[in-house]
């Protein structure tokens, strides 16, 4: 199959005298319009400016279809304090773009922040509470719903819980699938849901962006994958 690719125009920044916070960058599919879209925002601010609830914010939409930039409404919310090397992963999930954000004012409260791909609009959803243990978290997708996934430290193992959003915007939805807790001695920073199986019993995982393992829900035991050629060792998902 031919590969195709298609350059953007240059994206339009008006703050050109002013120092500049890196991008943060989405891009998605609108079902709704049949089109390809990519979300593009820069933080501006004087360079003797340390204060970031002055900083400006520049947030463009890009449209295959159009093959233009335009502006978005006014973003009020930085990357959260917590969570500022995994925030750069951007999900898409419900024709929405997802991240972990912070409100751009004192003591500034964390959100869910979504930008619909269809109404080109911002949204926010409030995050959970968590224990005093917890150490940072992302955001994940799983057969098609929002997991939210925080991390944090048990009698000295590294752990993870995994929450679904069921029913996505409602947050009395989201539920708790499993808990992974590793071994002593090992830890991860990142772990990434892939597939359930039909019965719900087991559930296929990646670990750091490279180890795969399966997780059995019933039991909450956790098995390392290995492959090899077209097969992989150590469990089935059914």
């Amino acid at each position: 199959m031919d590969s195709k690719s298609w350059k953007l125009p240059s994206f339009p920044v008006e703050y050109s005298m002013y120092g500049r916070a890196p991008f943060l960058v989405g891009f998605g599919y609108d079902r709704v319009n049949d089109d390809y879209k990519v979300l593009n925002r820069i933080s501006s601010t004087s360079l003797f400016d340390t204060d970031q609830s002055r900083w400006c914010d520049e947030v463009s939409v890009y449209s295959l279809k159009m093959n233009t930039w335009r502006r978005t409404e006014r973003f009020l919310f930085k990357v959260s304090d917590n969570d500022c090397y995994c925030t750069a992963d951007c999900i898409l999930a419900n024709g929405a773009l997802h991240w972990f954000m912070k409100e751009r004012r004192s003591n500034g409260v964390s959100y869910i922040v979504s930008f619909d791909l269809w109404s080109e609009e911002f949204r926010k959803m409030p995050c959970p509470r968590y224990p005093e243990n917890y150490v940072h978290q992302n955001l994940r997708v799983l057969n098609g719903c929002l997991c939210l996934v925080p991390y944090y430290k048990v009698d000295g193992r590294y752990a993870a819980d995994l929450w679904v959003m069921e029913e996505y915007g409602v947050d009395k939805s989201r539920a708790k699938l499993t808990s992974v807790t590793m071994p002593l001695g090992s830890k991860f920073r990142s772990l990434t849901p892939l597939a359930l199986s039909k019965n719900k019993r087991q559930l296929l995982l990646q670990i750091d962006g490279e180890k795969l393992a399966l997780h059995d829900l019933e039991t909450n035991c956790t098995t390392d994958l290995a492959i090899r050629g077209d097969a992989i060792e150590g469990g089935l998902i059914d």
